[in-house]
């Protein structure tokens, strides 16, 4: 793996992570909606684009590039790669891979590429991005210019049709988050202010920091920039390695109950890869964004039962029973799909 940092796009209502490849069968184009070989050209990418279909990670996501654009080792690679994310035929992410010898260094680095994509059925798509690297300070900027298509003639989800009797339409996730962990003001240089009540935009005054860009502080006192850690809050599918008590709690490494953390660094363990959810390691890792997508579908789409029986304060208080939450994941995100068009 080359040594890269990426920032990441998911498109609206996107099912970006899944579990095994799926199986699709398409008719004969220049452009196809999904590969079924390496030389199928997939349409709503730029042109050369190519998704490894032996190469997809479980609960991962796909990944698709230029192959004439793949540097061929770490030392050459000196430029931003852009990379699409599909999956069942869709666009559901898409990123700027950049080698970390791009946001190094003691020269100023500028990168901008044009993006234009084969037969685009996706309006929003962006048109072009720039990395832009000052070395005085070290602050890194990147810019999406778009969007990149007809508007007129791209196709458009329908919007799904709420019930007037239904739960309370959810708020967008930012202001979700926001409710759940208010931040607090700061002037127009970051440093915060504690002499006011209200903020600028009208937000009250909070405890939790607004500049979140590492998990350095993470579990620390609020005062000094700290956020729940996975821990703190007992997320089922990553917070202790509860099935047998193995290593590498609080981390996305699920090891195995044989590999030695008191000596080994957790990044080095093999991460379990089950194979079904009823092994003695159960589902193994689920990404917290994961889990959070598919309670926010399930709550605003009226499924998954009665969401007080998504509870029991005596066992677990107010977090959602990992069983139940595990069969609300599994209901987007199941292990096995098989699409046919």
């Amino acid at each position: 793996m080359f040594p890269s940092t990426k920032i990441l796009f998911f498109c609206i209502n996107s099912p970006a992570f899944f579990n095994v490849s799926n199986v699709v069968d398409v008719g004969a184009g220049t452009s196809v909606n999904v590969q079924r070989a390496i030389t199928d050209q997939p349409i709503n990418m730029p042109e050369g684009y190519r998704s490894g279909i032996t190469d997809k990670i479980p609960l991962m996501g796909g990944h698709a590039w230029n192959l004439q654009q793949e540097p061929p080792s770490s030392m050459e690679w000196v430029e931003p790669i852009w990379v699409m994310g599909p999956y069942n035929g869709n666009i559901v992410d898409y990123e700027p891979m950049i080698p970390f010898a791009f946001i190094n260094g003691e020269s100023d680095k500028v990168f901008t590429e044009l993006l234009t994509y084969e037969e685009q059925t996706l309006a929003d798509l962006p048109s072009m991005y720039s990395i832009e690297y000052q070395a005085a300070t070290g602050i890194i900027t990147m810019t999406l210019k778009g969007s990149s298509g007809d508007k007129s003639v791209c196709q458009k989800q329908d919007p799904v049709p709420v019930d007037e009797d239904s739960l309370p339409v959810l708020p967008y996730i930012g202001d979700l988050i926001e409710q759940a962990y208010p931040t607090w003001c700061i002037d127009e240089n970051e440093n915060r202010l504690t002499d006011v009540d209200t903020c600028e935009d009208g937000s009250p005054n909070g405890r939790f920091s607004p500049l979140y860009f590492t998990k350095q502080y993470s579990g620390a006192d609020p005062k000094l920039g700290g956020y729940p850690t996975n821990i703190d809050i007992n997320y089922a599918f990553e917070f202790a390695a509860p099935y047998l008590g193995q290593a590498c709690a609080g981390s996305p490494h699920m090891c195995s109950d044989v590999f030695d953390g008191s000596s080994i660094n957790c990044k080095k363990c093999p991460k379990l890869n089950t194979m079904d959810d009823n092994g003695p390691y159960g589902p193994g890792h689920v990404p917290p964004h994961i889990s959070l997508a598919a309670v926010s579908n399930a709550y605003q789409e009226g499924k998954g039962g009665d969401i007080t029986e998504w509870f029991d304060f005596d066992s677990n208080a107010c977090r959602i029973l990992p069983h139940k939450l595990l069969s609300l994941i599994r209901m987007y995100y199941p292990r096995y799909v098989t699409v046919v068009k």
